[in-house]
Protein backbone atom coordinates (compact mmCIF):
# COMPACT_ATOMS: atom_id res chain seq x y z
CA UNK A 1 0.00 0.00 0.00
CA UNK A 2 2.74 2.29 0.80
CA UNK A 3 4.66 1.95 -2.73
CA UNK A 4 0.83 2.72 -4.28
CA UNK A 5 0.35 6.20 -2.76
CA UNK A 6 3.97 6.98 -3.09
CA UNK A 7 3.96 6.16 -6.83
CA UNK A 8 0.74 8.36 -7.23
CA UNK A 9 2.73 11.28 -5.39
CA UNK A 10 5.27 10.98 -8.17
CA UNK A 11 3.06 10.45 -10.90
CA UNK A 12 1.32 13.34 -9.23
CA UNK A 13 4.22 15.93 -9.01
CA UNK A 14 5.15 15.07 -13.13
CA UNK A 15 1.90 15.85 -13.94
CA UNK A 16 2.08 18.84 -12.20
CA UNK A 17 5.21 19.87 -14.08
CA UNK A 18 3.83 19.08 -17.43
CA UNK A 19 0.58 20.88 -17.20
CA UNK A 20 2.10 23.53 -15.25
CA UNK A 21 5.55 24.59 -16.07
CA UNK A 22 7.00 27.40 -14.08
CA UNK A 23 5.37 30.58 -15.53
CA UNK A 24 7.28 33.68 -16.79
CA UNK A 25 7.45 36.78 -14.18
CA UNK A 26 7.87 40.50 -14.69
CA UNK A 27 10.60 42.42 -13.14
CA UNK A 28 10.87 45.60 -12.29
CA UNK A 29 14.00 46.92 -10.28
CA UNK A 30 17.47 49.22 -10.09
CA UNK A 31 20.25 48.29 -8.48
CA UNK A 32 23.59 49.84 -7.59
CA UNK A 33 26.80 49.77 -5.86
CA UNK A 34 29.64 52.29 -5.82
CA UNK A 35 32.93 52.68 -5.11
CA UNK A 36 34.10 54.53 -1.56
CA UNK A 37 35.39 57.43 -3.40
CA UNK A 38 32.80 57.67 -6.22
CA UNK A 39 31.17 61.07 -5.08
CA UNK A 40 27.49 59.89 -6.42
CA UNK A 41 27.31 56.44 -4.88
CA UNK A 42 29.27 57.15 -1.89
CA UNK A 43 30.22 54.04 -1.35
CA UNK A 44 27.11 52.50 -1.11
CA UNK A 45 24.04 49.98 -2.15
CA UNK A 46 21.37 50.82 -3.45
CA UNK A 47 17.95 48.92 -4.33
CA UNK A 48 14.63 49.94 -5.92
CA UNK A 49 12.54 47.95 -6.97
CA UNK A 50 8.29 48.00 -8.44
CA UNK A 51 7.33 48.93 -4.75
CA UNK A 52 9.08 52.27 -5.46
CA UNK A 53 7.44 55.21 -7.78
CA UNK A 54 8.76 55.02 -11.10
CA UNK A 55 8.16 57.63 -14.11
CA UNK A 56 9.90 56.85 -17.57
CA UNK A 57 10.19 59.09 -20.19
CA UNK A 58 10.91 57.52 -23.94
CA UNK A 59 11.90 60.54 -26.64
CA UNK A 60 12.92 61.06 -29.73
CA UNK A 61 16.41 63.29 -29.81
CA UNK A 62 17.76 62.97 -33.25
CA UNK A 63 18.41 65.91 -35.39
CA UNK A 64 16.35 64.19 -38.35
CA UNK A 65 13.29 63.59 -35.88
CA UNK A 66 12.46 60.03 -37.35
CA UNK A 67 10.26 59.53 -34.28
CA UNK A 68 12.35 56.22 -32.95
CA UNK A 69 12.74 56.47 -29.35
CA UNK A 70 16.77 57.10 -28.60
CA UNK A 71 16.57 58.81 -25.34
CA UNK A 72 15.05 56.83 -22.11
CA UNK A 73 14.80 58.49 -19.08
CA UNK A 74 13.74 56.76 -15.30
CA UNK A 75 12.93 58.41 -12.36
CA UNK A 76 12.50 56.49 -9.09
CA UNK A 77 11.94 57.04 -5.66
CA UNK A 78 10.08 56.01 -2.46
CA UNK A 79 10.05 52.12 -1.84
CA UNK A 80 11.34 50.80 1.35
CA UNK A 81 13.39 53.88 1.98
CA UNK A 82 14.24 57.34 0.87
CA UNK A 83 16.58 57.14 -1.33
CA UNK A 84 15.71 58.59 -5.46
CA UNK A 85 17.17 58.23 -8.66
CA UNK A 86 17.25 59.66 -11.81
CA UNK A 87 19.17 57.89 -14.67
CA UNK A 88 19.38 58.78 -18.41
CA UNK A 89 20.48 56.53 -21.76
CA UNK A 90 20.66 57.90 -25.02
CA UNK A 91 21.65 56.74 -28.45
CA UNK A 92 20.52 59.90 -30.51
CA UNK A 93 24.10 60.80 -31.45
CA UNK A 94 24.51 57.88 -32.68
CA UNK A 95 21.95 58.03 -35.08
CA UNK A 96 20.01 55.38 -34.41
CA UNK A 97 17.36 54.07 -32.19
CA UNK A 98 18.02 52.49 -28.07
CA UNK A 99 18.20 48.81 -29.13
CA UNK A 100 19.88 45.73 -27.93
CA UNK A 101 23.73 45.96 -27.75
CA UNK A 102 27.33 46.81 -26.02
CA UNK A 103 28.18 50.54 -25.95
CA UNK A 104 31.33 51.12 -24.75
CA UNK A 105 31.86 55.14 -25.84
CA UNK A 106 29.88 56.79 -23.31
CA UNK A 107 29.56 59.78 -21.85
CA UNK A 108 27.11 62.27 -19.64
CA UNK A 109 23.73 62.29 -21.86
CA UNK A 110 23.29 65.76 -21.88
CA UNK A 111 26.13 66.60 -23.43
CA UNK A 112 27.28 63.63 -25.93
CA UNK A 113 28.95 64.62 -28.64
CA UNK A 114 28.24 62.90 -32.40
CA UNK A 115 29.36 59.78 -32.32
CA UNK A 116 29.08 59.09 -28.70
CA UNK A 117 26.18 57.36 -26.72
CA UNK A 118 25.14 59.04 -23.19
CA UNK A 119 24.59 57.83 -19.39
CA UNK A 120 23.31 60.03 -16.65
CA UNK A 121 22.74 58.42 -13.20
CA UNK A 122 22.37 60.58 -10.25
CA UNK A 123 21.56 59.53 -6.91
CA UNK A 124 20.10 61.77 -4.17
CA UNK A 125 20.77 64.91 -6.00
CA UNK A 126 24.16 63.86 -6.21
CA UNK A 127 25.27 63.78 -10.08
CA UNK A 128 28.25 64.22 -12.78
CA UNK A 129 29.07 66.98 -14.73
CA UNK A 130 31.50 65.34 -17.12
CA UNK A 131 31.68 61.43 -16.94
CA UNK A 132 32.80 58.06 -18.90
CA UNK A 133 31.45 54.87 -18.93
CA UNK A 134 29.52 52.23 -20.69
CA UNK A 135 26.43 50.24 -21.03
CA UNK A 136 24.94 47.23 -22.22
CA UNK A 137 21.15 47.51 -23.40
CA UNK A 138 19.84 43.62 -22.83
CA UNK A 139 16.51 44.55 -24.30
CA UNK A 140 14.18 47.68 -25.51
CA UNK A 141 10.64 47.25 -26.43
CA UNK A 142 8.89 50.64 -27.57
CA UNK A 143 5.50 50.90 -28.51
CA UNK A 144 5.34 53.72 -31.08
CA UNK A 145 0.98 53.98 -31.55
CA UNK A 146 0.69 56.84 -30.15
CA UNK A 147 2.38 60.53 -31.18
CA UNK A 148 5.35 59.92 -28.47
CA UNK A 149 7.20 56.65 -27.79
CA UNK A 150 6.08 54.71 -24.85
CA UNK A 151 8.59 52.49 -23.09
CA UNK A 152 7.26 48.72 -22.93
CA UNK A 153 10.54 46.94 -21.48
CA UNK A 154 13.87 47.73 -20.98
CA UNK A 155 17.04 45.89 -19.48
CA UNK A 156 20.50 47.48 -19.11
CA UNK A 157 23.69 47.28 -17.43
CA UNK A 158 25.91 49.91 -16.84
CA UNK A 159 29.49 51.76 -15.05
CA UNK A 160 29.64 55.22 -14.71
CA UNK A 161 33.16 57.07 -13.61
CA UNK A 162 33.17 61.01 -12.73
CA UNK A 163 35.41 62.96 -14.64
CA UNK A 164 36.31 59.37 -15.92
CA UNK A 165 38.49 58.92 -12.85
CA UNK A 166 39.24 55.09 -11.02
CA UNK A 167 36.11 55.49 -8.48
CA UNK A 168 33.01 54.07 -10.26
CA UNK A 169 29.64 53.44 -10.12
CA UNK A 170 27.97 49.97 -11.23
CA UNK A 171 24.75 48.77 -11.78
CA UNK A 172 21.22 47.33 -13.74
CA UNK A 173 17.95 48.57 -14.37
CA UNK A 174 15.29 46.08 -15.49
CA UNK A 175 11.89 47.60 -16.05
CA UNK A 176 8.95 45.30 -17.10
CA UNK A 177 11.14 42.72 -17.95
CA UNK A 178 9.98 39.29 -18.83
CA UNK A 179 12.08 36.56 -17.22
CA UNK A 180 11.88 33.83 -19.51
CA UNK A 181 10.60 30.34 -17.38
CA UNK A 182 13.31 27.63 -16.31
CA UNK A 183 12.73 24.93 -18.73
CA UNK A 184 12.68 21.81 -16.68
CA UNK A 185 15.95 19.40 -17.52
CA UNK A 186 15.95 16.24 -19.17
CA UNK A 187 17.64 14.42 -16.33
CA UNK A 188 14.27 15.55 -13.79
CA UNK A 189 12.11 13.75 -16.19
CA UNK A 190 14.72 10.64 -16.79
CA UNK A 191 14.98 10.54 -13.11
CA UNK A 192 11.02 10.69 -12.31
CA UNK A 193 10.24 8.07 -15.16
CA UNK A 194 12.80 5.16 -13.50
CA UNK A 195 11.70 6.27 -10.03
CA UNK A 196 8.21 5.14 -11.14
CA UNK A 197 8.79 1.90 -12.79
CA UNK A 198 11.12 0.88 -9.66
CA UNK A 199 7.97 1.84 -7.57
CA UNK A 200 6.22 -0.56 -10.16
CA UNK A 201 8.38 -3.01 -9.51
CA UNK A 202 8.32 -2.56 -5.62
CA UNK A 203 4.63 -2.72 -5.88
CA UNK A 204 4.54 -6.32 -8.41
CA UNK A 205 7.07 -7.81 -6.09
CA UNK A 206 4.81 -6.79 -2.70
CA UNK A 207 1.93 -8.15 -4.38
CA UNK A 208 3.34 -11.48 -5.03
Amino acid sequence: MKYWKLSHVVSALVLTLLINPLSAATLTQVSITSDPDDFIGQGQSYFLDDSARWTVEANDWSPENDGLADFIRFYVSGGTGSDYMSLDFSTHQLNHEMRVGDYTRVTRAAIAPAGWAGLDVSINSRGAGSLLGNFTVLEAVFDYSQATPTLVSFAAEFEQHIGGNPPGLYGSIYYNYELKPVPVPAAVWLFSAGLLGLLGVARRKTSS
